[in-house]
């Protein structure tokens, strides 16, 4: 009878979570090892937006002028928005729409410019809705803002936000949950969106939320090994998701972006292929990583729910940290197995996405400046 009512309790609070939403503080909104050479742009909670220009190495402390656009690729550069006088290094923009993206074009003196926007789109309904721009490459290019995001689910979208997602004007969505999942819960977006959505199930066994629901709550995890799933599931990726992630290259190699990719939690299946495609730009192993396991820091609040209600069941709670979480073992043996059997990601890519030289290159083109 209390292995029922504790059950129940745990059912019922799952059931009332679906109806809430999220909002992150302002700390939460921004995670500054990731933006280690650029200046972080964060919506604070009032909707101003705070620069905080210490981390971009063209900065030396002098005067730098402000444009802002809510199209990445267009910059009226004759009119700045704002010019920040000398020693500045932090500033505070007001009056911006609060329901359009913003991208902001810094430059300092010597006339260096630099192209920043938001990494995590603060959206109530999401959690890990991020933006892919902005991070350097080898050969000294950077991922163009406002191209490819990844989130995690979408069906807590709030209709106050409808008109801030439509400014992303998002052409592709690549949905990888399962089909019972999808089913149950659908993404909740505008209707007549003209979105092309494809729905590309990659199932890995313990990788579905409602099953390790149902073994949370039936106490059945003193056999689970929640490390040994993953790295299971991330072999997989390689191989048997290839006709998915074919859909997305696709998607790419016919120039159909703004893209987004989403999962469930946005860490796992999204967390992989973002990784591919960022490493095919030519983006360093490090920062790959590094937004790999960001899902980590703007799911911690998430991670730590599910823990809480995990300890009112069962004292083998802690077993679950491995697939509430992501780890860098788990794209690292996914890499190291990409090494072993095809060389490079671009070799991977070319085989197994069927791309030749010229479209890799052109992807390259298209998705970086």
């Amino acid at each position: 009878m209390k292995l029922l009512l504790k059950q129940l309790r745990v059912a019922a609070m799952i059931a009332a979570d679906s109806f809430k939403d999220h909002k992150k503080t302002f700390h939460e909104r921004f995670l500054e090892e990731l933006e280690h050479d650029i200046p972080i742009v964060v919506r604070d909670v009032d909707d101003s937006f705070k620069l905080f220009l210490k981390n971009w190495i063209g900065y030396t402390g002098e005067a730098i002028k402000i444009f802002y656009s809510t199209d990445s690729q267009s910059f009226n550069t004759q009119e700045p928005y704002a010019i920040v006088e000398p020693n500045t290094p932090t500033i505070t923009l007001k009056g911006l729409n609060n329901q359009e993206r913003h991208y902001f074009l810094i430059e300092n003196e010597k006339g260096e410019q630099i192209k920043v926007a938001e990494r995590l789109i603060p959206f109530r309904g999401t959690l890990n809705f991020r933006d892919l721009g902005g991070y350097p490459t080898t050969d000294g290019r950077r991922t163009k803002w406002g191209k490819i995001y990844r989130s995690d689910h979408l069906r807590k979208f709030r209709k106050a936000e409808y008109p801030y997602f439509d400014t992303l004007n998002i052409k592709t969505i690549c949905d990888f949950r399962g089909h019972s999942v999808a089913k149950r819960f659908p993404n909740n977006l505008p209707k007549n969106n003209n979105i092309k959505t494809h729905r590309l199930p990659i199932v890995s066994e313990g990788l579905e939320m409602r099953e390790l629901r149902t073994k949370i709550l039936r106490n059945e995890l003193e056999d689970f090994d929640a490390k040994k799933i993953l790295l299971h599931a991330y072999s997989e990726f390689i191989h048997h998701a290839v006709p998915r992630f074919k859909v997305v290259f696709n998607e790419l190699k016919a120039g159909n972006y703004p893209i987004l990719l989403h999962c469930t939690a946005g860490k796992d299946r999204t967390g992989f292929v973002s990784a591919i495609i960022l490493s095919l730009l030519g983006v360093p192993k490090e920062i790959v990583f590094k937004d790999y396991l960001a899902s980590n820091y703007f799911r911690k609040a998430e991670t730590e729910k599910y823990l809480e209600r995990g300890r009112i069941i069962t004292k083998d709670v802690e077993k679950l940290l491995p697939l509430m979480e992501i780890q860098a073992d788990y794209l690292q043996s996914a890499f190291d197995t990409i090494e072993r059997e095809y060389g490079t990601v671009e070799e991977y890519i070319k085989q197994e996405m069927e791309f030749t030289a010229e479209e890799v290159e052109a992807l390259r083109e298209a998705l970086l400046e």
